[in-house]
């Protein structure tokens, strides 16, 4: 085997996967785990008065809007800066409380309309609640709203597993093509010396 080869086979395949291994479990890690049914609780409009029958527990927020450019260039419509949402049991109480989370995460474009992460908020009690959207100042793009989904998944509901697992995943896949390149290379030195 070639000394440049050792390098390619031995140094850089290693290193690219543990460092794609790492790179995908940390976005796995600060986007909570694998989106699901980002709109399956409704949609509230931006901005607007919206009343949704959210479940008990964590609840996903996504910024959605018309996608904007083309081709390979489509974006989510931009968000206001000023983007504030309140959630209120419909009957009365306090009103939930909202985390930001990352919105680098992840974006999804699906025909005109694309969404990605906004926030997560906090149920206290299941049932209808009054959600409130204002954008003072902000230009709104077309389609603005926001949707409401279930907690993203992890496998047994943790997100440590979650992260592990991709971890995992990555690192068995980088150490099967790494054998797979040994043996081709090898294959490929063993042909040339018996027709030398």
């Amino acid at each position: 085997m070639s000394r440049g080869a050792k390098f390619w086979i031995n140094g850089f395949l290693p290193v690219l996967f543990i460092a794609l291994a790492i790179g995908l479990a940390w976005a796995w890690n600060a986007n909570g785990g694998w989106p699901a049914g980002h709109d399956d609780s409704g949609v509230a409009k931006v901005p607007g008065q919206s009343e949704l029958d959210l479940p008990e527990g964590e609840n996903r927020i996504y910024w959605q809007a018309e996608a904007t450019g083309s081709g390979e260039n489509r974006s989510v419509g931009e968000r206001p800066d000023e983007l504030a949402v309140r959630i209120t049991p419909a009957g009365g109480g306090e009103p939930a409380e909202i985390d930001d989370v990352p919105s680098w995460t992840f974006s999804s474009i699906v025909g005109d309309t694309g969404f990605e992460p906004y926030a997560e908020a906090e149920i206290d009690a299941a049932g209808p609640h009054e959600i409130v959207t204002k954008a003072p100042g902000g230009a709104i793009p077309a389609g603005a709203e926001l949707t409401f989904g279930p907690p993203n998944w992890n496998p047994g509901g943790s997100l440590a597993a979650g992260t592990a697992m991709v971890a995992i995943v990555v690192l068995l896949f980088g150490a099967a093509n790494w054998a797979l390149f040994r043996f081709a290379l090898r294959n490929m030195q063993a042909g040339d010396s018996s027709s030398a």
